[in-house]
């Protein structure tokens, strides 16, 4: 919300902001709060390590599952990386189980993560807040790569 003050969208920001669901009731787990190709390196061996743990914190799971959904997995021009979402999350439910309810909240994890992110990206804001946009008018296509 103290974000939206210095948006020239305030009010449209503000009313995206409050379709996000509480996460509070979620299964806690150490997080890591931005998972992104840029934090991860491949070893020799193939094995993916995560690097820059200097946010880690407890919170939803959901949190580091949303993160790169729409800032990292939908493009500019609103195309999904479909091979590569659903490879992550073939790879994460692969070794960390999830309840099918706190796998509802993911799209939602990700909407917040993309509003918060506006604040990065000055000369990107409108397109940013286009692409959360657009990510409510496809909730099934993007929801439908994890479940």
């Amino acid at each position: 919300m103290k974000n939206a003050e210095s948006y020239s969208f305030k009010d449209e920001y503000i009313k995206l902001l409050k379709l996000i669901p509480s996460f509070d009731h979620l299964t806690m787990v150490p997080i890591h709060t931005e998972i992104t190709h840029g934090n991860t390196i491949q070893r020799p061996d193939r094995s993916i390590m995560v690097i820059d743990w200097d946010e880690v914190r407890t919170g939803p799971a959901v949190l580091d599952l949303g993160v790169g959904l729409i800032n990292h997995l939908v493009t500019d021009t609103h195309t999904i990386r479909e091979a590569e979402a659903r490879a992550y999350f073939q790879a994460y439910f692969a070794i960390m189980s999830m309840s099918e309810e706190d796998k509802e909240y993911i799209f939602w994890a990700a909407i917040y993560w993309a509003l918060l992110w506006i604040q990065w990206f000055k000369d990107e804001q409108i397109p940013r807040l286009n692409k959360v946009k657009w990510a409510l008018e496809n909730k099934n296509k993007i929801t439908g790569l994890y479940k």
